[in-house]
This record gives C-alpha cells, structure tokens and sequence, in this order.
C-alpha cells in the first residue's frame, strides 16, 4: 500500500472529497496502482459488494468497486475533478440522467427487508455535485462515494432505524409501551 507524502497541502484532496477533515490521515485513503481506497468507520452488511454490483451493471457510471475488507473498500481511481468544481452544464445533465437511471432501477428493483415485513430499495443518500466526479481526458461522468448505498425502507436507511415498532407500516404514532 502506498503512503502519500506528508508535505500535501491542507486542500490538495479538497477536489474528490471537499471539508473533509482526514484526508491529511494516510490511514484512512490511499492510492494503490489503479486503485483509490478508502477506510471507513462502521461494518457493511455482508451483501453490500453483491447488491453494488447488480446496482453497477445497470448502471455503468458508478465508480467501479473492486472490494471491501476490514472497513476498506476498493476501487477504480478516476483521473478528474469533482462536478462541484468542474461544473459543466453536459455534465450535470449527465449526472442528472445517472440519478434517475439509479431512482428508476431501485423502482424496479424492490428488496425485501432482512428486518422488517415490508419491502424497500437499494439506494445512494448523498447524491450531490461533490459526489460526482467528470474523469479528465473523456469527460465521462461517475457517480463515487459507493459506500453511502444502503438499503431503504419506511423512509429511512434501515441501519438507522432505531424502534421498529415506530415505523411498522409507516406509523408515526407511538406504541404504549
């Protein structure tokens, strides 16, 4: 694994993954060959490469992810800039086209809760320019950030459900306990 030099400037990954505070960290991200990763600090369920991948051919544009051990997930390093900076109005239609093809495919695609009796999607919750990057040379867009896909439910990413009894058939009332 390669280790970054520790004279970057304070901003000189503020183009992929803008106000992050870790990035100087070089135990939490690295480049290694073609491959960017990145470490992250809760465990993901064990379907979560199986789920992306289904996800990622239907929908080529989402930054291709190689794998995911120990809290680390691997993927395609792309030479670029992030739409947030880079903002080019072809490419944000682009990026727009990426959003719908993602909402139309998590339509078609229900999921049944491993949790609850009721079905959900599979879902990214932090679709913004930042977390789209335009790749230098093709100007082809990707959507990037792959570990901010989860599965959905009730309104909600299922991991953060805390009281199931609250969210059984959407209900918003609480139960007597």
């Amino acid at each position: 694994m390669s280790k970054l030099p520790n004279n970057l400037p304070d901003n000189f990954f503020d183009h992929m993954w803008p106000g992050k505070k870790n990035w100087k960290d070089a135990s939490k991200y690295g480049i290694m060959g073609d491959m960017f990763w990145k470490e992250i600090s809760w465990n993901i369920d064990d379907d979560w490469l199986d789920e992306y991948k289904k996800l990622r051919e239907y929908e080529p544009r989402l930054v291709e992810v190689y794998g995911y051990e120990k809290r680390r997930i691997y993927m395609q390093w792309i030479d670029g800039d992030i739409l947030r900076r880079n903002l080019d109005l072809d490419c944000f239609i682009e990026a727009c086209d990426i959003m719908k093809s993602i909402a139309t495919y998590a339509k078609n695609n229900p999921r049944p809760s491993k949790i609850y009796p009721d079905m959900g999607f599979w879902f990214h919750h932090d679709m913004a320019p930042r977390n789209f990057m335009v790749e230098k040379n093709t100007k082809k867009v990707y959507l990037i950030d792959p570990d901010t896909f989860g599965f959905w439910i009730y309104g909600q990413k299922e991991s953060d459900i805390k009281d199931a009894a609250n969210y059984k058939g959407m209900s918003t009332e609480r139960k007597p306990e």
